[in-house]
């Protein structure tokens, strides 16, 4: 039975992947995987770069799987699968989903939409000390309202905010349902309330790579394209130790 190992994006958790889990382990193996800052995994600053993340699924394939694998990665989880796939025989094939290669490093970063947004939001977060609540803070803040026109932004604006506060309070553990937003809005909001900001942090500082320049990927990495082939098993896996 193949090994396939899941990396969501930041934000989220290994529930993301929730809607493709049947499908997939019609013929795979599946492992989904909450990464350090995000879901029920640790979560500590020193842990935030694509280097530590990434030798800890390393050593989860090498420990637990104890064989090849094919790597998914989504936005952030692609960059640390190609990491992964860049300096190890680990990863028998790899399939990247909107990976930010270029564009979330150096000055290029500060015109992505993941830096106006998610991670300039973590950034005011963590330089207050008032508002305890990151989805509601997000939400309050998020880039999304400049969508909004003008003239009504700040009266719909002021409304929604008071019915997710609202929500918030009652229902602090689920992912966040608001009136009149859309499902696919509210996607973004799907495991943020086990979300750390100081993880955003690294990447409006530039230091989420860790080092690990975008050229070392393209210079290391050769992608074989290979036809899927996807057994019903499922895991989901949290990293609460971390693997030495």
């Amino acid at each position: 039975m193949s090994p396939l190992v899941l990396l969501h994006a930041q934000g989220g958790d290994g529930a993301n992947f929730d809607n493709v889990w049947q499908k997939l382990a019609e013929d795979y193996h599946v492992y989904s995987m909450d990464y350090y800052g995000n879901g029920k995994s640790l979560h500590g600053p020193s842990l935030y770069n694509v280097v530590v993340i990434g030798e800890a699924v390393i050593s989860f394939i090498k420990e637990v799987i104890q064989e090849p694998v094919t790597l998914l990665g989504h936005s952030s989880g692609g960059l640390i699968a190609a990491y992964i796939a860049s300096i190890t025989s680990l990863c028998r094939q790899l399939i990247l989903e909107d990976p930010p290669f270029f564009s979330s490093q150096g000055e290029r970063r500060k015109t992505s939409i993941n830096y106006v947004d998610l991670s300039t939001v973590c950034h005011q977060f963590n330089s207050q000390e008032v508002e305890k609540d990151f989805v509601l803070y997000y939400f309050t803040n998020q880039y999304a309202w400049n969508f909004f026109p003008e003239k009504s932004r700040e009266k719909v604006r002021k409304k929604m905010v008071a019915m997710t506060a609202k929500y918030c309070r009652k229902h602090p553990d689920r992912n966040l349902t608001v009136l009149f937003w859309t499902k696919a809005t509210l996607k973004a909001y799907k495991g943020m309330n086990n979300y750390d900001s100081l993880f955003g942090e690294t990447f409006y500082n530039d230091t989420f790579h860790g080092g690990f320049l975008m050229r070392h990927y393209c210079n290391r990495l050769r992608v074989k394209p290979s036809s899927w082939k996807l057994r019903p098993l499922l895991e989901r896996w949290t990293f609460n130790d971390r693997l030495e």
